[in-house]
Formats: C-alpha cells, structure tokens, sequence
C-alpha cells in the first residue's frame, strides 16, 4: 500500500481491488482515502491510485459492492488518538468503466451509530451484523437491514434477529443461502462460527 493501514475495509470488484478509510498510527487517525489497484493473472498487484475521498474519516467502516456501485457502511473517527465518534452515515459511489468511482453520495442513515460490524448483501438486501454503537466499543447482537433502491439509494433499515452473542469485529461471508459469522469479540475474545440461513427475500 502507499501508506500504513488497518482498520480498513477492502472489496474486489473484476480485477480491481479497492482499499476505503481505515487508519494510520502515529497518532491514531481515521482516515478517508480511497485507493484501487489491479490484481494481475499472476496474483500481484499493481499501480495503486487514488479515488474521490470519502465524505468523512472513518475505520471499521464495511464496503460492498452491489450494482456496480461500492457502499460504505458505518465506521468511526479517531482523531489524534482521542476515543472513536460512531458514524451512522451510509454512503455510495458508482463504478466507471476504467475503475476510478463518481463522487459519494449519502443515502440513508443506519438506525444507529455502528463500527466494526459484519456486511452482507442478500436478494437486493444489505444487512448489517453485530458491531458496537458507543466509543466504548461495547458489543452488541442488532441486525439491521434495508432494500437497495434502482437507483443506488436505500430504503428504510429494519431490525433482524439477534446474533446469539454481542459480537464486533469479527467476519462475516455470505456463501450461497446463509450467512456465516467468525469470530470476534464479544466481551472476550471469540472462536465461535455462527450461521443463519437466508430466505428468498433477504431475511436472516
């Protein structure tokens, strides 16, 4: 990369992969770049560029791909070390032809703030899993989802079912009709797989 990270959430959309926010240390700072690359045959990857920033500095954000168009998810800014300011704002950009993206467009806001959660997407849906609300990163057990709009924007966020456990930070897959979450921290830290099936419409 160009520049330490962590905290970041990377998606592949064909060949090109896409880096957004994270942070860098010294000091603890969110940040809002947005960098591509391509993945060569051979698994490297090459010539690395800088995309239109995203609209605020965030970590622990979640990108996904649906459409031709990347959505970020949440996050948390840290700004010189001080504790994180929970984001509830969601956000997309459209995918040109050559890789680069359009300009972020905000759409609708998650029903609370939320960082380090799980992101999937599931018959037009997006939904949201686990993750903390507070800056002092306490776990919790809410889904939430909501409907992807024709036009790339999204329909009102309802509330799924609960994770067994408060979970953040861990990883979470959608392999064919059920979702599948790794790990994390639930107070301690985690080696439990939980899944869920996922009907026809989305729903966990």
């Amino acid at each position: 990369l160009p520049s330490t990270s962590y905290y970041h959430s990377t998606v592949l959309n064909g060949n090109r992969i896409y880096v957004l926010g994270g942070t860098q240390y010294p000091p603890v700072n969110s940040k809002d770049t947005v960098l591509s690359a391509t993945v060569n045959t051979d698994g490297s990857i090459s010539g690395w560029t800088t995309l239109s920033q995203l609209p605020k500095r965030l970590s622990k954000g979640k990108a996904i791909i649906i459409n031709n168009r990347i959505y970020f998810v949440g996050g948390a800014t840290w700004t010189n070390g001080s504790g994180p300011v929970i984001s509830d704002s969601v956000y997309f950009a459209s995918i040109n032809p050559d890789g680069t993206i359009s300009n972020w467009t905000a759409t609708t806001s998650l029903p609370t703030p939320l960082s380090g959660h799980g992101l999937i997407e599931a018959s037009g849906k997006i939904i949201t899993l686990g993750g903390s609300t507070n800056p002092g990163e306490t776990p919790i057990n809410k889904t939430y989802s909501a409907p992807v709009n024709a036009d790339g924007t999204l329909g009102n966020w309802t509330v799924g079912p609960n994770l067994p456990v408060g979970l953040r930070d861990g990883g979470a897959v959608k392999i064919g009709a059920y979702t599948v979450y790794v790990g994390g921290y639930s107070g301690q830290f985690s080696n439990k797989v939980y899944y869920s099936a996922i009907d026809n419409n989305g729903n966990l």
